[in-house]
């Protein structure tokens, strides 16, 4: 969605923004992506906590924001298709590396997430968390705003000691806290091309009984004439989706760079394999 966007914003807008002022623009893009055969359709919210939003001055529209943002998806999408509330971090590092406590961040969560729910979200979809503790407050405060299931996925680097969040999490660490609060959806996002993913997925899949979900990045991004180009083929993304699905990887979509012609050639990939 954010590479989508880009284009039609000025500096340091916020493509959540376009919910309220450019609405055609963001329902244009599901509208593409559903044509390219997605079946879960992230909402246009990721920044939709009332931090980031303040950051962007739109701190006081932050239930417009998340509600127009589900309901854009679903105007957009098919039938059958599930319409994930995108719920990304506050940016903010939690007491004690930071100021912001367990209990503000899970009030943050919380009024994001009654806003999802009041716009029709099917799950919450708690994403690109670098720090478990952030993650389960999220979790908590999706808790509090809705009955709807909830999937966390974290973003991982790949070191020589293996896989990592930001915050020194490692594979087990969140499967451990992730199964422990309840969630009904692991996995990982952004951050990794298909190979890294690859090789993630399947230590997720070790680790959980749970539902993995993999969404990597149309590989690592090169910066060209001061914008970020990806440097994956839509044929890649596509190859590593369908190592990913040999896997056992029950949810496989995109994150950055990963645009609507990336979804379909992973769509034709796999269904190929099914004829």
């Amino acid at each position: 969605m954010g590479t989508m966007l880009m284009s039609r914003l000025s500096a340091g807008a916020l493509g959540e923004s376009l919910n309220l002022s450019d609405p055609a623009a963001v329902r244009d893009v599901h509208t593409q992506y559903a044509s390219a055969g997605a079946r879960i359709h992230f909402s246009n919210t990721f920044n939709g906590n009332r931090v980031r939003l303040g950051a962007g001055g739109l701190g006081a529209q932050c239930s417009a924001v998340n509600v127009a943002g589900v309901r854009l998806a679903r105007e957009a999408a098919r039938c059958d298709a599930v319409v994930a509330g995108s719920i990304g971090p506050t940016g903010e590092l939690l007491a004690p590396l930071g100021t912001l406590t367990p209990e503000a961040a899970e009030e943050i969560f919380a009024a994001q997430a009654a806003a999802l729910a009041e716009g029709g979200a099917d799950i919450f979809w708690i994403e690109t968390m670098l720090a478990l503790a952030e993650a389960e407050a999220a979790i908590a405060g999706c808790r509090r705003a809705g009955s709807q299931p909830i999937a966390v996925t974290m973003s991982f680097s790949e070191t020589p000691r293996g896989f990592f969040t930001m915050m020194g999490h490692s594979v087990a660490d969140c499967v451990a806290r992730l199964e422990a609060a309840g969630v009904a959806v692991i996995g990982a996002n952004c951050q990794l091309a298909g190979g890294a993913m690859v090789r993630l997925a399947e230590l997720l899949r070790a680790a959980t009984e749970l539902p993995v979900a993999i969404q990597p990045n149309a590989g690592q991004p090169e910066l060209r004439d001061g914008s970020a180009v990806y440097t994956e083929t839509p044929d890649e993304f596509a190859a590593s989706a369908a190592k990913l699905a040999d896997l056992g990887v029950a949810l496989i979509g995109g994150c950055c760079g990963t645009t609507p012609a990336f979804i379909a050639a992973a769509r034709d990939r796999l269904e190929s394999r099914r004829a």
